[in-house]
């Protein structure tokens, strides 16, 4: 799965309305403190949305790799270069 351009499709949407909603917000006859307070929770909203889409990201291409020891790599390459030199037999 193309986690980065599902995640940025996400994130670009998201954006857009949350900057949307501010902008309808900052333009309504509220109350200074509560049009704060809104855009504050819609720029949180906004942020712990793009934390949220960075980790789904991670575990999704974590899932992908395959843990390798570096103890095994280490022998792997050892058994591979003397087998390599070993011209007379």
């Amino acid at each position: 799965m193309d986690t980065v351009l599902v995640g940025g499709f996400v994130f670009l949407l998201a954006g857009g309305t949350i900057f949307l909603a501010i902008d309808k917000v900052g333009k309504s006859d509220m109350a200074e403190r509560s049009r704060r307070l809104i855009t504050c929770a819609l720029m949180g909203g906004l942020t712990v949305l793009t934390i949220t889409i960075f980790h789904w990201h991670r575990t999704v291409w974590l899932a992908g790799q395959v843990p390798v020891d570096r103890f095994c790599i280490t022998i792997a390459t050892l058994t591979r270069t003397y087998e390599h030199n070993q011209w007379w037999s």
